[in-house]
């Protein structure tokens, strides 16, 4: 379930985006997941489980709102995902699919595969082609059948506007002046 909230520590990063709020995937179904022919989902104490379901293929899960619409490159461009542990021997990896609207551009790499459970932070746009404006967020998952990892959130927010940021800059060097 994607959940559409605003809250305080979103407050500044909501300002620059129409929707205004952020948007949480706490990954108690699979209704954003969509996976290939060769990886498989499971639910469970509120974790997803993305495994592997074949061996030496590409093992692909896409996370979209509602499993069909992509994600805009400044409304939804801050992106955290929450790994919890590994299945077997898995690894995971992501990969940013970017379109230029309808068209597809390319598939991009934004993290390596890892058998880490730390939280991952990434800003898409720093990976996106020239002329992109929507991406699919995609996972991979590799090795032998069964293996995987377990996530319990994925979160997208927007990403703040140049102005907007060097307006915090300078607010907060006022701050440390004033102090002094």
């Amino acid at each position: 379930m994607i959940a559409k909230i605003s809250l305080p520590i979103f407050a500044l990063l909501a300002a620059a985006s129409p929707g205004g709020a952020a948007l949480i995937d706490f990954l108690d179904d699979t209704s954003n997941l969509v996976p290939n022919e060769f990886s498989s989902l499971t639910v469970s104490g509120g974790e997803v489980s993305m495994l592997s379901a074949e061996a030496s293929v590409d093992r692909v899960i896409d996370w979209m709102f509602d499993g069909t619409t992509r994600l805009g490159l400044t409304q939804e461009g801050l992106v955290e995902v929450i790994p919890t542990a590994q299945v077997q021997d898995g690894m995971w990896g992501l990969w940013g699919v970017f379109y230029d609207g309808t068209n597809y551009l390319n598939e991009v790499e934004m993290l390596s595969f890892t058998d880490s459970a730390d939280t991952v932070n990434l800003t898409v746009p720093d990976f996106a082609p020239a002329g992109a404006d929507n991406y699919v967020l995609r996972f991979r998952v590799n090795e032998a059948v069964g293996d995987g990892f377990t996530f319990t959130q994925i979160s997208a927010t927007p990403v703040p506007e140049p102005s907007f940021v060097a307006l915090l800059a300078v607010g907060g060097l006022l701050g440390l002046r004033r102090k002094r």
